[in-house]
C-alpha cells in the first residue's frame, strides 16, 4: 500500500477537519439501468453505509433495456434487500425514475389530467418500494414542471444568450382545456383603437341626460369608451409593444408582474376579435330583421294574389291598380304577381337564413372569446397550482404507507417523505431555489389544507379534516422535503453573468434561504464544470462542495447525503473521500489502486455479513436469508 504522504501539512486541504464527513454519513447512488438488489449488494462490499436505489424505467418495466422499475422487484426481493440493509446496518433511500419529470401534467400538446394522474402512479409505486425496502426515508423525484426564460433572473445576473429578456415568450394557459394557447413575446405588438383621455382616464361616452353609455356584454355591462378621430372622421389606431405595456403592471416594491402584464396584453387582442365578433353579429342581425320584416310583407301579399286569382269574373288589372295602395308588397305590373312573389321569398328568406346564422356565429364567437378571457391564466399560475395539488396527494399517500409501516413492524421507522429535486434551468420551473421553495412551500400548504380542512377530495381515502392546524402543517413539513443536488445547481454557471467568487456567493445567499425555511430533506453530491451535468468524480470540477457541506454541516442538516456517480461507477465516492475525507482515503488503495479492488479481484472486507462460515459438521454452508437468496 503506498501512501502519497503520512502526514498532513500546511498546504493540504484539511477537509475533514471542518466538515466531519466519513463514509458513515456520506452514502452512493446505485445504478439506476442495473438490477437493484446486485447493487445494493455491490454497494454493501464497497463499505457504503447510505445507498439510494433508483429506477430507470417507467410504466412496464425490462430489464433487458436497461429500464428496471419498483414494480419488477416482489415481496421475496424486497424482504431480501431489506433484510441485507438491516444486517449491515445500511440506511437506504428511493429514487423515481428520472424519466417522470413534473407533475403538473405537461405534455406535448400541453397540460394533460391523465399525465399528471400517470407521473403520481409513479411516484406511489416508488412509495410503496421505499415502505417495504427502505422502511422509509426519502422519495427522490425530479421536477422540471413548465417553461421559463432564464432571464427571469436577470437580476440576479443570469441570461440564456444575449437579449433574451427581449425575445423571452410569457406562456399563457387555458385552465379548462390545459392547452398553451400562445406566448406573448416581449417585441409583440398590437394595434388598438385609441381612447380619448381626459384627467388620465378613458372618456366614456354619455346620453343626452349626462348617464354613462353602456352595452350588455353577456352576464355584465361595460362602459362604451370614446375613441379619437382622425381629420376624416375615422376611429385612430395605436400601436402597443408588450415591453412598454407591461411598465403599467407594478407591484408595491417597484417589480413589473410579467405574468399579469401577459394576461392583459392577451386580453387587449382578444377584446378587440370580440368587438369585431358582436359588430358583425349587429350588423348580421340588422339585415335579419329587415328580411324578416319583408318576408312578411311578401308572404301578406302572396296569400292575397293567390285568393285573388281564384275569385272569377273580376276585372285583374283594375283590381290591382285599386289594391297597389293597400297590400304590402305589389309586383310590377310587367310581371306575374304570384310567380314573382315566391321567388322573392326564396330569395329573402336566404338573406333572412344568411343574416341568422352569421349574426349567430358572431355571437357564439364572442362567447368563446369571453369564455377564453376568463378562464386564460399564466403558465407559472396554473402550473404551480397543478404540481402543488399533486404534490400534495404524493404526501398524503406517504404519510398513510409510514403510519402503515409502524402498524405492521410494530416499530418507528424512519419519516418516509417526498423530495422534489431541483434539476437544470433548461428544464424549468423548480430548477431554481426559489421556485424550489415555492414548489415545496404551496405543495405543504395544499396538503395542511386537506388534512386540516378536508377541502379536497382525494383518491387516497385519507381521513379529511381530522388533524389540528398545527397537526396538518408539521404532516405536510415532514412528508414534503426537498432533495437538493449542488452539482445540479452549478450548472446555472454557464448562465450566469458575474465571476466565480459572485457565483459562489449567490449560490450560499440561495443554500440560506433554503435552510431558514426548512426546505432541504435530502442531498445529492456530484462535480461538474457548470455546464452540463456531467457527474465528475466530486472534487474534479469546480462544484463547491465543501463550502456546500460545511454550509449544511453548520445549518444543523442531519439527512443523508448522497453521491451520484456516472460511469466511473464506485470511483466517484472513493473519489470524494480521498478529496474531502481523513488521509487513509489517500491511499493508492482508494485512488489509482480502487479499480482493482472495486471490481471484486480481491476479498470483501471482514465485516460484510456473508461469504461462508463452517456448520457444525465442519462443512461450509451458504448463510442465507429465509427466501433462500444469498445474504451477501
Amino acid at each position: 500500500m503506498k501512501f502519497d504522504n503520512d502526514y498532513w501539512h500546511s498546504l493540504d486541504r484539511q477537509y475533514i477537519e471542518k466538515l466531519d464527513v466519513s463514509a458513515k454519513n456520506v452514502g452512493l447512488s446505485t445504478p439506476p439501468m442495473k438490477d437493484q438488489l446486485e447493487g445494493l449488494k455491490t454497494r454493501i462490499f464497497q463499505g457504503a453505509s447510505q445507498i439510494e436505489l433508483g429506477f430507470m424505467g417507467k410504466a412496464k418495466g425490462s430489464m433487458g433495456q436497461g429500464a428496471p422499475t419498483p414494480e419488477m422487484y416482489g415481496r421475496e426481493e424486497r424482504e431480501a434487500m431489506r433484510q441485507l440493509a438491516r444486517l449491515n446496518e445500511v440506511e437506504t433511500s428511493t429514487h423515481t425514475s428520472p424519466n417522470v419529470q413534473g407533475f403538473a401534467g405537461l405534455g406535448e400538446r400541453g397540460f394533460s389530467e391523465e399525465i399528471r394522474e400517470q407521473n403520481l402512479i409513479e411516484v406511489k409505486r416508488t412509495i410503496d418500494f421505499a415502505a417495504d425496502v427502505a422502511g422509509g426515508g426519502p422519495v427522490v423525484l425530479h421536477t422540471g414542471e413548465f417553461p421559463r426564460a432564464v432571464s427571469k433572473f436577470k437580476k440576479e445576473g443570469f441570461e440564456a444568450y444575449p437579449g433574451e429578456e427581449k425575445k423571452q415568450i410569457h406562456y399563457l394557459v387555458n385552465e379548462k382545456t390545459g392547452e398553451i394557447r400562445r406566448g406573448v413575446r416581449e417585441d409583440e405588438e398590437i394595434w388598438i383603437p385609441k381612447y380619448k383621455y381626459k384627467d388620465g382616464k378613458p372618456v366614456i361616452l354619455e346620453d343626452e341626460y349626462g348617464n354613462q353609455k353602456k352595452i350588455k356584454l353577456f352576464d355584465k355591462e361595460v362602459p362604451i369608451y370614446e375613441y379619437e378621430l382622425d381629420k376624416q372622421g375615422n376611429i385612430e389606431v395605436e400601436k402597443k409593444v408588450f415591453s412598454d405595456y407591461k411598465k403599467q403592471f407594478k407591484d408595491r416594491e417597484g417589480r413589473i408582474d410579467e405574468a399579469k402584464a401577459a394576461k392583459a396584453f392577451y386580453e387587449e387582442q382578444l377584446k378587440a376579435e370580440q368587438l369585431q365578433a358582436l359588430g358583425q353579429a349587429d350588423e348580421y342581425e340588422n339585415h335579419y330583421k329587415s328580411a324578416l320584416e319583408e318576408r312578411e310583407k311578401i308572404i301578406k301579399s302572396l296569400k292575397f294574389y293567390e285568393r285573388l286569382t281564384r275569385v272569377p269574373g273580376i276585372d285583374q288589372e283594375k283590381l290591382k291598380e285599386t289594391l297597389r295602395t293597400s297590400v304590402p308588397f305589389v309586383p310590377p305590373e310587367e310581371v306575374e304577381p304570384v310567380s314573382f312573389l315566391r321567388e322573392r321569398l326564396r330569395e329573402t328568406e336566404k338573406r333572412m337564413n344568411y343574416g341568422q346564422e352569421t349574426a349567430t356565429a358572431g355571437r357564439k364567437n364572442a362567447a368563446r372569446i369571453q369564455d377564453e378571457i376568463a378562464h386564460t391564466k399564466p403558465i407559472e399560475e396554473y402550473g404551480v397550482e397543478k404540481s402543488a395539488e399533486t404534490l400534495a396527494r404524493a404526501g398524503i399517500y406517504a404519510l398513510q404507507k409510514e403510519k402503515e409501516i409502524h402498524r405492521l413492524k410494530g416499530e418507528k421507522e424512519q419519516p418516509l417523505f417526498i423530495a422534489p429535486e431541483n434539476i437544470f434551468p433548461e428544464n424549468g420551473y423548480a430548477s431554481h431555489p426559489q421556485e424550489l421553495k415555492e414548489l415545496i412551500l404551496k405543495s405543504r400548504e395544499n396538503m395542511t389544507g386537506i388534512l386540516w380542512k378536508g377541502d379536497r377530495p382525494t383518491k387516497e381515502g385519507t381521513r379529511l379534516g381530522v388533524y389540528s392546524k398545527e397537526a396538518a402543517e408539521k404532516a405536510a413539513a415532514d412528508h414534503i422535503k426537498a432533495t437538493f443536488d449542488i452539482g445540479h445547481l452549478n450548472t446555472w454557471r454557464k448562465y450566469f453573468q458575474g465571476g466565480e467568487e459572485e457565483f459562489h456567493k449567490w449560490i450560499k445567499e440561495q443554500v440560506d434561504d433554503l435552510n431558514q425555511k426548512k426546505i432541504i430533506g435530502h442531498i445529492h453530491l456530484s462535480d461538474n464544470f457548470g455546464y452540463y451535468d456531467e457527474h465528475v468524480d466530486p472534487g474534479e470540477g469546480n462544484v463547491p462542495i465543501p463550502e456546500f457541506i460545511k454550509q449544511m454541516k453548520e445549518s444543523g442538516y442531519k439527512g443523508k447525503i448522497i453521491v451520484e456517480p456516472a460511469h466511473q461507477d464506485v470511483r466517484a465516492w472513493t473519489k470524494f473521500m480521498s478529496n474531502f475525507a481523513s488521509p487513509v482515503y489517500r491511499t493508492k488503495l482508494w485512488t489509482e489502486d480502487d479499480l482493482g479492488f472495486f471490481k471484486g479481484t480481491t476479498y470483501s472486507p471482514t465485516y460484510i455479513v456473508g461469504g461462508y462460515a463452517p456448520d457444525s459438521g465442519g462443512e461450509e454452508t451458504d448463510w442465507r436469508l429465509w427466501s433462500g437468496i444469498r445474504l451477501e
